[in-house]
């Protein structure tokens, strides 16, 4: 072979050594350096965590410990409550809405006739006993003024005649002694102060007729010239409203109606084979649209008389005491009415709201302060209307939060999720 044969060869040799080793790479891809792991920060209890509104997920002894800086904290607005023991009988839901209780509403009305002043107060203002509502001129309480100011004047007139007739008695009587007047003059001084003590007592009647007649039109405060003014008897608020400054109002003319928040009634309506099973002895908690994750406690009054036809319901009234005044007429709400069984065991219970599901499991975050939720697994038993029965897992009195469970469920969940993308 000669040289440029040769060279032709080892050439084409070399060529292809070059393509094998290309295909070579394209074949098998080169692994991935290798990932140093890198040794994670662990917050301590009640530590922030550094990037604001971020969560830290840590082991606690019952569960894991779920951890909120304050700034996430705050704008979640969660809500707890006590874990309950109570005894396991049949509960009731219905719904229904608030009203005032009608025990509570007092009237401004006017007794006579007459014309408005002035009035003080618009509907949905708030009123504070003895408050003044209403102004008011009266031609007629202005008569039975001036009758009361005559009577007065005349038991003066009354009165002083009768000093009088008694000192001339008194007089006469010593000259009786002295032998220098008659009997006969005695007598006549004696029926002289007779009659003026008639006087007095005929005064004296006539003022409290007069009295009495300003008394009869109800007014509160009385001033001269026929003017007088209502206030309110009790505290509350202002519903309805009739009257304007300079109209001419008849005698039981209405003004305002002041009816008390403090307590108020709840109208549900319960299906008529529950409606008749509920009496005093059950237990009532309302939940109220309005204001979600908090309960309000509520007490039996009465059932109503007859069931609805077209719904087959039964009404059923509640008294709810309200000293917050957090609750309004109007609201709708549910009710959850426990029946009492004396035979029946007790149970653990917690709402609804605040059971969330991880995985395979039921949980719910039990707060541990400065920002802290354990993360607890619970056994979940009978579902009781807006509550549930706990079987395992919590204790009484222990708190669980509510209004925010799923959002703490959420920021665990993903804690997890986050750590075990970072493993892999």
């Amino acid at each position: 072979m000669n040289s440029h044969s040769l060279r032709t060869f080892l050439l084409a040799a070399l060529a292809a050594a070059g393509s094998l080793s290309c295909a070579r790479e394209h074949a098998e891809p080169k692994a991935p350096p290798a990932r140093v792991a890198e040794p994670a920060h662990a917050h301590a209890a009640g530590e922030e965590p550094h990037e604001p509104g971020a969560a830290a997920a840590t082991t606690a002894p019952g569960g894991e410990l779920l951890v909120l800086d304050p700034d996430a904290l705050r704008d979640l607005r969660l809500t707890t409550r006590r874990v309950e023991r109570r005894a396991a009988g049949d509960t009731i839901t219905a719904l229904g809405s608030l009203e005032f209780d009608p025990n509570r509403i007092r009237a401004v009305s006017t007794s006579l006739a007459a014309r408005v002043l002035a009035l003080s107060k618009r509907v949905g203002d708030r009123v504070a006993e003895g408050e003044v509502l209403v102004e008011l001129t009266s031609v007629e309480l202005a008569r039975a003024q001036v009758a009361l100011e005559s009577s007065s004047s005349r038991i003066a007139i009354a009165e002083e005649r009768r000093r009088l007739a008694t000192d001339q008695r008194d007089r006469v009587r010593e000259l009786v002694d002295g032998r220098m007047a008659t009997v006969k003059d005695l007598q006549a001084a004696e029926a002289e102060l007779a009659a003026r003590t008639a006087d007095v007592a005929e005064a004296n009647a006539t003022a409290r007729e007069a009295e009495r007649a300003l008394e009869a039109f109800g007014t509160d405060s009385i001033e001269g010239g026929g003017r007088c003014v209502l206030k309110a008897a009790a505290p509350g608020t202002v519903i309805p409203r009739d009257g304007t400054a300079g109209e001419s109002v008849e005698a039981g003319h209405t003004f305002f109606e002041i009816a008390s928040l403090s307590e108020l009634q709840a109208v549900v309506h319960p299906f008529e084979r529950d409606g008749a099973r509920i009496d005093e002895s059950a237990a009532v908690r309302l939940s109220a649209a309005a204001h979600p994750g908090r309960t309000f406690e509520a007490r039996f009054l009465l059932a109503g008389p007859q069931v609805d036809p077209g719904t087959r319901t039964l009404p059923v009234r509640l008294a709810v005491p309200n000293p917050a005044e957090d609750l309004l007429p109007g609201m709708s709400v549910t009710a959850e009415i426990r029946l009492a069984d004396p035979a029946a065991q007790e149970i653990v219970t917690v709402p609804l709201a605040s059971l969330q599901r991880v995985d395979r499991d039921w949980c719910v975050f039990v707060p541990r302060g400065k920002g802290r939720f354990e993360r607890r697994t619970v056994a979940r038993g009978r579902d009781l209307g807006g509550e549930v029965e706990v079987l395992g897992g919590l204790a009484p009195d222990e708190e669980v939060v509510v209004e925010g469970a799923f959002v703490l469920r959420s920021e665990s969940t993903r804690g997890a999720e986050e750590g075990d993308a970072h493993h892999h």
